[in-house]
């Protein structure tokens, strides 16, 4: 860890802008984690993710339940 933030301290402000807007533009969960950061509605991401957790276990078609699916959630 100690490595990475000596080279992102050596990064000048765009190359910083540059970076982040290529991880957003790359990874699910980044752009899920800066769109909630400038916008934050927590209501929107609760009713999101408890939907998902429930048809982790409560699945609309078949048995069973998918307990890694709702962990990871």
């Amino acid at each position: 860890m100690g490595e990475v933030k000596n080279n992102l301290k050596n990064l000048n402000k765009n190359q910083f802008i540059d970076l982040i807007g290529e991880l957003y533009n790359k990874n699910k969960s980044v752009k899920e984690f800066f769109d909630f950061y400038v916008n934050p509605n927590e209501k929107e991401l609760l009713s999101k993710y408890s939907e998902k957790v429930f048809e982790a276990f409560y699945p609309k078609r078949g048995f069973g339940y998918n307990l890694n699916e709702g962990k990871k959630l």
